[in-house]
């Protein structure tokens, strides 16, 4: 697949993007994917944040109750995130 829609990887220029927050499962299978992409886009000028929260699986933050420190770290990130932009 060579089509940009199907892949956010496959695009050739990242101007006008705003500010990104990635918040990556370092236990998930997406994980070189999302981190491929953010440095894309940091070395576009897009501004970034990276936070790799260790040792939980994709949807963690779906699961409160079974990640509930890595849930409320990834909430904090969010909040520091859109307080900075």
């Amino acid at each position: 697949v060579k089509d940009p829609r199907a892949s956010v990887l496959l695009n050739r220029t990242f101007d006008g993007l705003p500010p990104c927050l990635f918040i990556v499962a370092d236990l998930d299978i997406l994980r070189d994917g999302n981190l491929e992409y953010q440095k894309l886009l940091e070395k576009a000028g897009v501004q970034t944040k990276l936070v790799l929260m260790k040792n939980v699986i994709h949807l963690f933050f779906t699961l409160p109750g079974i990640f509930p420190q890595t849930c409320a770290e990834a909430t904090d990130a969010i909040r520091d995130f859109m307080a900075s932009i």
